[in-house]
């Protein structure tokens, strides 16, 4: 007999390797994501270097630019990371037949790795 206030283990063994490869093909698309955010923010900020050249001609200082583009950043994170829980949240039901409950730490998690990023 096996304890069975955890769930059915005969579940989490049969679709543990399909979830680990779902998992590393996310991490893949995640890290593809953010070297395309990555290079998106390095082009618009060259792009950009006029307006912080005329920012500092009309006495604007370093922090203040620095934090300026620091809140657009975040803004956009925040943006891009609620539209992802957005997407998760609707697309709960295709990934619940596999997982027998739904766990706050990952949309935790992710919110966490969203601003990091």
């Amino acid at each position: 007999m096996r304890d069975g206030s955890r769930g059915l283990f005969a579940q989490q063994e049969a679709f543990a390797t399909r979830i680990a490869v779902l998992m590393m093909f996310l991490g893949l698309v995640l890290l593809l994501a953010c070297a395309n955010i990555a290079t998106l923010m390095l082009a618009r900020g060259a792009r950009r270097q006029r307006e912080v050249s005329v920012r500092l001609a009309f006495g604007a200082g370093r922090g203040r630019i620095l934090r300026q583009m620091l809140v657009e950043s975040l803004l956009l994170a925040t943006i891009g990371g609620l539209s992802g829980l957005a997407i998760a949240y609707a697309a709960r039901g295709a990934v619940a037949e596999y997982t027998p409950h739904r766990d706050w730490q990952v949309f935790g998690f992710t919110d966490a790795i969203t601003i990091l990023t």
